[in-house]
């Protein structure tokens, strides 16, 4: 993956030192994307542990563990589409080297990253919501999906952009990490494979373009990297239907989330 600065003008570079966001353009990028993805990276896209500081900074540092079916997801939803994505981070400015080797290692899919300088920057949530705004700005004609997670802030951040742009933003996405209710604007998620079954309800996806989530799940060999040991474990799942392709993968993936977590109860009693 080969990175390089926006071009900038002299008036732009001004603003850039001033301005509290670092942005690294990873593709050069069309004006006009149809739909755009924004994403936060630490525990959305990457295993970041960020509740356990000591484990965050050496998984910052030292590990480039995504979740398993995530960079599949993105590919999928960009590659075929009219999508664009950006990265947007709480990580500071100094990790930038490694935030572009996770992405470029776990092969997602090209974008824009944008990283909070803590320098200059305001606080996490008035930085990400900054970058949303501008980013709704700078791509007028289009609609946008929001991934994040529960532990930072990212709902909060989506739960406003929504209540003022409600008809420009098609879906909010949340990872449960820690378990905290998510707003109604949101859809909770367990593994990427959740977002899989409400875009194709939403006839955004297809049964062709849902297969790599679920081969990438399926075959992962690691149970930590489908649902690490300090995430919230979804309630049992019910199904007494007959199933389509999307439903017959998405039972197979609920039942290894039911078994790692069954594991996981099991040696917490012990």
């Amino acid at each position: 993956m080969s990175v390089k600065r926006v071009n900038r003008t002299p008036g732009n570079l001004a603003r850039f030192m001033i301005s509290a966001a670092v942005l690294i353009s990873i593709m050069p990028l069309t004006s006009r994307a149809g739909i755009r993805i924004i994403s936060d990276i630490d525990d959305t896209t990457k295993i970041a542990h960020i509740s356990s500081a000591p484990v965050a900074t050496w998984n910052a540092l030292f590990s480039s563990a995504a979740f398993a079916g995530m960079s599949e997801l993105y590919r999928s939803m960009v590659g075929p589409r009219d999508y664009s994505i950006a990265y947007l981070t709480g990580a500071p400015i100094l990790l930038r080297s490694n935030i572009e080797n996770f992405l470029s290692r776990n092969n997602f899919p090209d974008g824009e990253l944008f990283i909070r300088n803590f320098l200059f920057d305001e606080n996490l949530l008035a930085f990400k919501k900054r970058i949303i705004l501008e980013q709704m700005k700078a791509h007028p004609e289009d609609d946008f999906i929001f991934i994040g997670d529960d532990t930072q802030g990212d709902f909060i951040a989506y739960d406003e952009t929504f209540q003022a742009e409600s008809d420009r933003i098609l879906a909010i996405y949340i990872r449960s990490v820690s378990g905290r209710p998510v707003p109604p604007s949101a859809f909770g998620f367990t593994t990427a494979y959740d977002l899989v079954r409400t875009e194709y309800a939403m006839n955004r996806f297809t049964v062709a373009e849902a297969a790599p989530i679920a081969h990438a799940i399926l075959s992962e060999s690691i149970d930590g990297q489908i649902i690490p040991a300090y995430t919230h474990c979804p309630a049992p799942f019910v199904r007494e239907f007959s199933m389509t392709k999307i439903e017959e993968w998405g039972a197979l993936i609920d039942k290894r989330v039911e078994k790692i977590c069954e594991g996981r109860s099991q040696k917490e009693k012990n």
